[in-house]
């Protein structure tokens, strides 16, 4: 009998786990089955396609760009990804910019504080074709004759409404989510992060990469205090540490079992990408850009098990002299 070992990390313990929970090779029929399917698409649509496409417009299309010979390439991805960035790209480049007015006024005495604008249905601007939004004009000489109607008059506080909300953290990283990631704080390409996720992989710093799960297993969740535990005692950086003991000394609660970031549901392959807790021997050796990468993935973990964050808002509404503005 023929089992396979499946597995999300190249620790030792994680490693040790799959070999005692190895499955039938049966149990992965379904796995096997799509690969098969995907393979058919690409030869029915990716192989015949092309050759067709090639032969109808290779021709044309060399000419149009100055070649002497063009294969036209289709596939079963990137032709429908290229459709997505062909009909982006349009939208773009087919945007009109459109410039509008706010007016933002001042109020109060020894202190201050701003306050934009806003038609109401009692404002004399309700409805007006001057208008841009409920917030702006379109042009702005009428937004400076609004502002000029309104000048030397007392405004008096009508309402003052305050209220909390609460942000949770985001949820895990994906490989799709890091990539994006890493392209707006490095600058670097999504095979650059790949390559650099698929190295912490191997010295055992991070779980699997290519993965599309943004959530963690009811299985690994259970003992996740292990990854938290190793990053604790092995993972000697000033920042870090301060997120952990702040963890501790506030008493954190490390039971995500009933949280957002736990659904086997959303799980197809492998979970999110997480820290493993282990691999540290291998850090020092690491290039800048690679421990940046390895820091945000933590600092991403170490999220989840923050309590939300908290937001104070405060609404004032004004009037001007009998009637509100």
């Amino acid at each position: 009998m023929r089992k396979r070992v499946w597995i999300d990390s190249q620790t030792e313990e994680e490693i040790k786990r799959g070999i005692t929970e190895a499955k039938d090779l049966s149990e992965y029929d379904s796995l096997s089955d799509s690969a098969y399917l995907r393979a058919k698409e690409d030869y029915l649509i990716g192989i015949n396609f092309s050759r067709l496409l090639s032969i109808i417009y290779g021709r044309r299309v060399a000419k149009q760009i100055n070649e002497e010979k063009i294969t036209v390439s289709v596939g079963r991805v990137m032709t429908c990804v290229l459709g997505m960035v062909v009909s982006r790209e349009r939208e773009i480049r087919n945007f009109v910019k459109t410039s509008y007015y706010k007016v933002i006024g001042e109020f109060g005495g020894d202190k201050t504080f701003k306050a934009e604008w806003k038609v109401s249905e009692k404002s004399k601007m309700f409805e007006s074709p001057k208008l841009y939004s409920d917030n702006g004009f379109k042009k702005e000489d009428d937004a400076k004759e609004f502002i000029v109607s309104l000048g030397g008059k007392k405004a008096t506080v009508l309402e003052v409404k305050k209220s909390k909300t609460k942000e949770n953290a985001p949820l895990l990283f994906n490989l799709a989510e890091i990539q994006n990631e890493c392209t707006k704080r490095f600058k670097i390409k999504p095979d650059e992060t790949l390559s650099i996720i698929q190295e912490l992989y191997e010295k055992k710093l991070v779980t699997y990469p290519r993965t599309d799960a943004r959530v963690l297993s009811s299985a690994v969740v259970k003992v996740i205090s292990k990854n938290l535990n190793g990053i604790a005692k092995g993972f000697k950086d000033e920042e870090i540490s301060g997120y952990i003991k702040k963890m501790v000394d506030e008493k954190y609660k490390t039971d995500l079992s009933k949280t957002k970031y736990v659904d086997d549901s959303k799980i197809t392959d492998h979970y999110a990408i997480i820290p493993t807790g282990e691999g540290f021997g291998n850090y020092d050796k690491l290039q800048d850009l690679q421990k940046n990468v390895y820091k945000l993935i933590v600092k991403r973990f170490l999220a989840i098990f923050y309590p939300p964050a908290e937001f104070s808002k405060i609404s004032v509404t004004v009037r001007n002299r009998k009637r509100r503005i």
